[in-house]
């Protein structure tokens, strides 16, 4: 073989071999860009997924930690099945402060079909007959009681010296009687 062609071969060979380098380099450049780009998108979820973690274990901590004071929130609200309860306590309530309680009208919001745990109202319209202290005792009282309760629409009226039997004779030397109307609301849990 001649000097020049096997030049030109050795030429040739070496060029194929470049553009066959120069592929494979772009080829390689290409790839490792695209694993970088999936590297950081994974790092950013890898990062959120962990962000994730930790706030739902600190959640569960806070709920752990949470969970008495949770139990004691649910004993403000009255129970659906303790509501009889309360309206007895209501009525009791009058004659240890010396007064008499009567109570006019209970509007309780409808909980059918509401879920275990749901949060509704209702309304209890009250008279309370006494002297003005005792009036005033059961009213405190209501307001004292171991729920969230709301006095609503709270109207006195004096009576005279009417007796506590509701006969209209005046009497002589009695304190006057007072009538306390007023709205009681309630949160009830179901």
């Amino acid at each position: 073989m001649n000097k020049n062609s096997r030049h030109t071969i050795l030429l040739v060979t070496s060029i194929v071999i470049t553009i066959i380098l120069i592929a494979v380099g772009l080829l390689l450049y290409q790839r490792i860009s695209t694993y970088r780009s999936d590297i950081g998108r994974l790092s950013g979820e890898i990062e959120i997924a962990a962000r994730q973690e930790e706030g739902a274990k600190k959640l569960l901590k806070d709920f752990k930690d949470t969970e008495d004071s949770r139990a004691a929130l649910v004993s403000y609200f009255v129970s659906d099945d303790k509501i009889v309860n309360f309206i007895q306590v209501l009525e009791a309530t009058g004659p240890k402060v010396g007064a008499q309680a009567e109570i006019m009208s209970l509007d309780a919001e409808d909980s059918t079909g509401k879920e275990k745990g749901t949060v509704t109202s209702a309304r209890i319209r009250l008279e309370v007959r006494g002297s003005w202290s005792t009036v005033l005792r059961y009213v405190m009282a209501v307001e004292r009681l171991p729920y969230v309760v709301a006095i609503n629409n709270l109207s006195l009226r004096n009576l005279g010296g009417i007796p506590a039997d509701g006969s209209l004779t005046p009497v002589k030397n009695q304190s006057s009687q007072w009538v306390a109307n007023f709205e009681l609301s309630i949160q009830k849990i179901l």
